[in-house]
């Protein structure tokens, strides 16, 4: 072989070489079919008999390109009005939310003298869809802690009490039937008040017959004593009256049952008095 057939024949192979590397990196840029890259990357979600592959934030499913108005595609998934995957408001497929385990409690004390408990309770989603072919399964991400508490129980001394009713610990207790005796000298009406102030509550003697109120000073204890009736009792005072609870301030005749007379020294001794004891 002659040098210039050698010559030529390597500018031949050269060429050839040259030809197959711009072949294959024009390769690198084509999808399938030698479609351009940017419709390749519009394709990618295509499924494979050319269907819509959605995947969001949850599992790439794969729905038809074109179905039928208001069928079911699958979970939180119909055909919408342009045939195509609309997620519905809700899919009784999807699994129940109970937002319970996020409610929380409160104990607040009333101007009045009670203790009520609030309960802040958690709605559920108003829709049981996520997205598209995924539905809400966490409760932390799909409730909401409604802002406005509903009291849940008020109690009143004497009458109920509750404890817990924090953080989500609800109130555990039990209010007093009406008519059950409270404070020693007075009733649970049904508002669940009781009728006597907590200052006459402790043990009393038979001759201490009721409690006596004061619209002045709702909190006293004004106690009526009646021997009257009572077997081998003399006069009493009312230092001796008191002396269970506490200690005489006041004293009063008694007219009959609540009704004041004269002021009297707490140690005088009388058949009837009203006892005022702290």
């Amino acid at each position: 072989m002659s040098d210039q057939q050698d010559i030529k024949r390597r500018l031949t192979i050269a060429v050839i070489i040259y030809s197959l590397s711009i072949s294959t990196s024009c390769s690198d840029n084509l999808a399938p079919g030698g479609m351009p890259e940017n419709v390749a990357g519009a394709e990618s979600m295509m499924g494979g008999n050319g269907g819509i592959m959605i995947g969001g934030s949850g599992p790439i499913v794969e729905y038809p390109d074109e179905c039928i108005i208001g069928e079911t595609l699958g979970l939180c998934a119909t055909c919408g009005p342009q045939r195509t995957p609309l997620m519905p408001n809700n899919d009784e497929n999807c699994p129940f939310v109970d937002c319970s385990p996020l409610t929380q409690y409160q104990a607040m004390n009333n101007e009045n003298g009670g203790r009520t408990c609030l309960e802040y309770s958690s709605t559920p989603p108003e829709s049981s869809c996520k997205d598209l072919g995924q539905c809400y399964e966490d409760i932390e991400e799909a409730c909401q802690l409604n802002p406005t508490p509903s009291p849940l129980v008020t109690v009143y001394p004497g009458c109920g009490e509750f404890t817990g009713c924090e953080g989500s610990i609800g109130p555990d207790g039990s209010t007093s039937p009406v008519g059950s005796v409270c404070h020693g000298l007075g009733e649970c009406g049904a508002d669940g008040r009781c009728s006597a102030p907590q200052s006459c509550s402790g043990v009393h003697p038979e001759y201490v017959t009721q409690f006596c109120s004061d619209d002045n000073d709702s909190e006293v204890c004004d106690k009526h004593i009646d021997l009257n009736g009572v077997n081998n009792a003399s006069d009493i005072n009312c230092d001796i009256a008191c002396a269970t609870i506490g200690r005489c301030v006041s004293a009063w005749d008694s007219n009959g049952g609540c009704s004041k007379g004269g002021q009297v020294n707490c140690d005088t001794r009388r058949r009837q008095l009203i006892c005022r004891c702290e």
